[in-house]
Order: structure tokens, then C-alpha cells, then sequence
């Protein structure tokens, strides 16, 4: 099976992510993280450690292209937005606006910091 269909049949819900990562299971993959790498201030409610994981076991095979790069982004903001939806309630609609345009505004800054055409 290829690498890249490994990757993608990986659990889907950050919360299994984090399971899988901390039981190292599969135990063929390098589940380590620096947290968000070059983000200055390392975003408080945000983990990156599925965006690591993207970045850093495509890498290792040689399949870290636009449409894996796309794919791992694209995971992170999902992530980041599961976190912003936890607010709940009329009375954390305003935490939960504000997280979501972080959220949207980390993913932006992913993507610009590099692009996948610079892969």
C-alpha cells in the first residue's frame, strides 16, 4: 500500500489522532513534534502535532508535494477549528468568533510561510 494511503487511512478525529500519537501506533512513523515550529507566539488552544506528523512522515518518504502538503494543511485548520467549536453557547459566541478568525488566520499564514509550489 502506498505510504501516502497509510497516511490518509490514519484515524480522522483529532481526538483518535492524539491516541494513535501518544501509543506511537503505528510504530513505523515519527510521531515527534516541535508544536508549530516557526509560530512566534505558539498558539494556546491550537496543537499541531497532526500538522507535524504530515509534514514530517511525507518528508521521510519523499512524498511531501502540493496535493500532501494541501492535505496536511488542511487537516491543521480542521483541527483548529474543532477547537474554536468547542465554545459553545450564546455566552462564548464572542470567544468562539475571535478562535475561529485565528483559526482561519494560522491556516492563511501555513500556506503563505509555504506554499506548496515551493516544495
Amino acid at each position: 500500500m502506498a505510504f501516502s494511503k497509510i497516511l490518509t487511512n490514519l484515524p480522522q478525529g483529532i481526538t483518535e489522532f492524539e491516541a494513535a500519537r501518544n501509543a506511537k501506533s503505528p510504530s513505523y512513523f515519527n510521531w515527534s513534534s516541535d508544536k508549530c515550529t516557526l509560530s512566534p507566539d505558539r498558539p494556546a488552544k491550537f496543537d499541531c502535532h497532526r500538522h507535524d506528523f504530515g509534514c514530517t512522515n511525507f518528508d521521510r518518504k519523499n512524498q511531501w508535494n502540493p496535493v500532501n502538503k494541501a492535505r496536511t494543511d488542511w487537516n491543521f485548520r480542521a483541527d483548529m477549528l474543532g477547537e474554536s467549536a468547542k465554545y459553545e453557547g450564546f455566552g462564548k459566541l464572542a470567544k468562539r468568533a475571535l478562535c475561529t478568525v485565528l483559526a482561519n488566520k494560522y491556516a492563511e499564514a501555513v500556506s503563505a510561510f509555504n506554499p506548496p509550489t515551493d516544495l
